[in-house]
């Protein structure tokens, strides 16, 4: 079990770091079509984030697997 601990801690910390990294490179995600905002896609975790950015803040909306499907409004 404490490998399985190490590696949920290490995705988390890559996930983090890809984040962070929005601060000074806010456009480096994918513009999205539709809803307001960008995707940024890690591959390593297969993890996709969606955020949108004014000039002062990162806002994350969503964090979730790839094979995980958006939520459409009805």
């Amino acid at each position: 079990m404490q490998s399985w601990i190490t590696a949920a801690e290490e995705t988390d910390l890559i996930i983090e770091r890809k984040v962070e990294n929005l601060l000074s490179q806010p456009l480096k995600g994918v513009q999205r079509e539709g809803p307001r905002g960008r995707l940024l896609i890690i591959p390593v975790v297969c993890v996709v984030v969606s955020y949108w950015a004014d000039n002062e803040r990162i806002y994350i909306m969503r964090v979730l697997h790839q094979k995980q499907k958006f939520p459409i409004d009805s």
